[in-house]
């Protein structure tokens, strides 16, 4: 490349905007530090529309509105204590092909949003999903997908049962000593699965700065290495909840033998 400085400099910045654009459009991301490209949203398809009242009734007709990205709403309840907006067609897609997970990816990015208390309009849509009825044989397999993806209080116990109920030998045969089962921090390679769990678990806690004599909820314990490392180590005190019946029983016992059980309590039941 010859020519003054400018002129290198010029070109510089000009390929740099152009590579900006080509990752841009291939991504579909905007560029780290720079603000986010948004099309102007498109008027709704009649048959988005119409999937308003169906979806609130899949979820079992909850007092929640549910509006489109072009203000199209609707809500089954004859009083409405908050709003979910779908701001893009994606989000849409989201919540048809995946609705457990994709509820939560399209908050994260930004393409559903909610309007009124969070923690009610939540509460009232797992409460409706817990009224809903169980699959009849004369429903087409559309209404029976929905009904399996459902997370309702019913189906969390019966998966909880499934997979943590086996005994907790079995799980003792192959996790560490203090049966953690999320992802271990191994800050060094040469940890033992052990050590590096308790380092997770460590992590964790210097993560929350948490403060002597504060007060720790804790949804969905396990066998309670949590809970008990929170009180034990950083002086809090806990509430734990779970619905394994086994996962409940170890970890009171647990706490009773290592003296922590009048600083954590372990709850069987839904969080």
């Amino acid at each position: 490349m010859t020519g003054s400085d400018d002129d290198i400099t010029a070109r510089t910045a000009a390929l740099t905007s152009t590579r900006i654009t080509l990752t841009t459009a291939i991504s579909g991301r905007s560029s780290p530090g720079s603000p986010a490209i948004h099309s102007p949203p498109r008027t709704s398809y009649r048959w988005e529309r119409r999937l308003i009242p169906w979806l609130l009734h899949r979820v079992g007709d909850p007092a929640i509105s549910l509006e489109l990205w072009d203000g199209t709403s609707g809500c089954t309840a004859p009083r409405s204590i908050g709003c979910i907006r779908l701001n893009s067609p994606s989000a849409l897609r989201r919540l048809l092909l995946c609705p457990d997970v994709g509820f939560g990816e399209a908050y994260m990015e930004g393409e559903l949003s909610i309007t009124g208390d969070m923690v009610e309009v939540l509460t009232e849509l797992n409460l409706g999903l817990g009224r809903r009825t169980s699959i009849r044989p004369q429903m087409s397999w559309q209404q029976s997908f929905w009904n399996q993806m459902a997370h309702s209080f019913s189906r969390s116990l019966a998966n909880v049962v499934h997979h943590y109920d086996l005994g907790n030998h079995f799980y003792q045969l192959w996790l560490d000593p203090q049966l953690v089962y999320t992802c271990a921090y191994y800050a060094t390679p040469q940890l033992t699965l052990a050590a590096a769990q308790t380092a997770k678990l460590d992590y964790v806690c210097r993560k929350l700065r948490l403060q002597k004599g504060e007060r720790v909820a804790e949804a969905g314990c396990g066998w309670g290495a949590l809970a008990l490392h929170m009180a034990r180590h950083y002086g809090v005190t806990v509430d734990a909840w779970n619905l394994s019946r086994e996962q409940i029983a170890y970890a009171r016992a647990r706490a009773e033998r290592e003296g922590l059980s009048d600083r954590v309590t372990f709850h069987q039941d839904d969080y």
